[in-house]
C-alpha cells in the first residue's frame, strides 16, 4: 500500500476511522444499565446516545468532507420507487427469518430484543411506551444508521463501484451490532439495504425499508419463531416462508430491473466507479487497511470477552 493510502484523509482509512470512533461509544453504552431506568427513561436515553454515538462521526466526516454529506440527501424518493420499498421490506423480513429461524437458528434469543449487543426491554404496557420503544428501537436507529452506513461509508468507498461500496458499508454495519451468530443476518440484511439505496437513489427509501423491518423485529418477530418452532406444522410453515421470500424476491429484482431501466434513459448517473481500477487489489487495499484491521480485531475481541463472560 502506498504511503499515500495511510493517510487519515484516504477513504479506506477514514471509513473505519469513523466505525471506530462509533463503536466506541457504543462499548460505552453498553456499560449503562438503561434497563434500571423503566422503559421510558430506557428508551429516551437510548435516543440520546443514538444521537450522540451517530452524530459525532457523521459531523466528522461533514467537516472533514465539506459538502459531501448534502449529497447523501441529493437523490428524491418518488412514488415510482414504492414498489421497490414495499417489496424490498418484505423481502429483508423475510429473509431474515429465513436465516435466523433456519441456518442460524443457534443465535436468535427469544427472551430480549438485542441491538448493539445489548439486551432491552420491548413489553409495552402503554400507548406511550409503544410510541418510546418504537422511536428508540425502531424509527431512530433506522434514520441513523442509514445516514453513517448506507451514506456517508458507502459513499467513502465508491471508487470500487455500487458493490464494492455495499459490500463494506455491509460488513461494517454487522460489525456494530457485536453479535457474532447474527453477523451473516446483519451483513445480508446490509447488501439488500444498499440495493434499496442504489435502485431508488434515495436515502429515504433505505430508511422506511429499515424502519419497516425493526418494527417487524421488535414486536412481531417473536411470534414468527414460535410457529417455526411448533412440531406440528414446521414442514407447512417452511414451505410457506421460503414461497413468500422467492416471491418477494422475485418482485423486488423485477421492480428493480424496470427502475433502473427506466433511469438509464433519464438524466441520472449511477456511481459505477472509476474505469481501469483493478477491483481484486482495491478489494485488498481496503480489507488491509490500519483502521479496518483495528475494527476487525476490535469485533473479534468482543466476542471472545462476551462469549467468556
Amino acid at each position: 500500500m502506498q504511503r499515500a493510502k495511510h493517510k487519515v484523509t484516504h477513504p479506506f482509512v477514514f471509513a473505519p476511522l469513523l466505525v471506530l470512533i462509533l463503536v466506541f461509544f457504543i462499548t460505552v453504552s453498553r456499560f449503562i444499565p438503561m434497563n434500571k431506568l423503566g422503559i421510558i427513561g430506557a428508551c429516551l436515553l437510548m435516543c440520546f446516545f443514538q444521537a450522540v454515538m451517530f452524530g459525532i462521526p457523521i459531523g466528522i466526516y461533514a467537516y472533514m468532507r465539506r459538502g459531501a454529506l448534502r449529497t447523501v440527501f441529493e437523490g428524491r424518493l418518488s412514488l415510482s420507487g414504492a414498489p421497490v420499498i414495499i417489496f424490498g421490506a418484505l423481502m429483508l423480513i423475510l429473509q431474515s427469518c429465513v436465516l435466523k429461524f433456519g441456518i442460524f437458528r443457534f443465535g436468535y434469543k427469544i427472551d430480549a430484543f438485542q441491538l448493539y449487543g445489548s439486551s432491552f426491554d420491548v413489553s409495552a404496557g402503554s400507548a406511550a411506551e409503544l410510541a418510546a420503544i418504537t422511536a428508540a428501537y425502531a424509527i431512530i436507529p433506522a434514520i441513523v444508521e442509514e445516514i453513517m452506513f448506507r451514506g456517508v461509508i458507502s459513499r467513502e468507498y465508491r471508487i470500487g463501484g455500487p458493490a464494492f461500496a455495499a459490500i463494506f458499508s455491509s460488513l461494517f454495519f454487522a460489525i456494530i451490532h457485536f453479535d457474532a451468530a447474527l453477523f451473516p443476518i446483519y451483513f445480508f440484511a446490509g447488501l439488500t439495504l444498499s440495493a434499496v439505496r442504489f435502485v431508488t437513489d434515495s436515502i429515504a427509501a433505505s430508511m422506511a425499508v429499515h424502519a419497516a423491518y425493526n418494527i417487524f423485529a421488535v414486536f412481531l418477530e417473536r411470534y414468527v419463531w414460535l410457529m417455526s418452532s411448533s412440531p406440528d406444522s414446521q414442514i407447512l410453515f417452511w414451505f410457506i416462508l421460503i414461497a413468500l421470500f422467492l416471491l418477494c424476491a422475485f418482485l423486488f429484482f423485477r421492480f428493480s430491473a424496470l427502475g433502473l431501466e427506466k433511469a438509464a434513459y433519464s438524466e441520472r448517473a449511477y456511481p459505477f466507479g472509476k474505469a481501469g481500477v483493478k477491483k481484486l487489489p482495491l478489494f485488498a487495499d481496503a480489507l488491509t487497511s490500519p483502521t479496518a484491521l483495528v475494527c476487525f480485531a476490535v469485533f473479534v475481541v468482543s466476542v471472545i470477552i462476551t462469549a467468556i463472560v
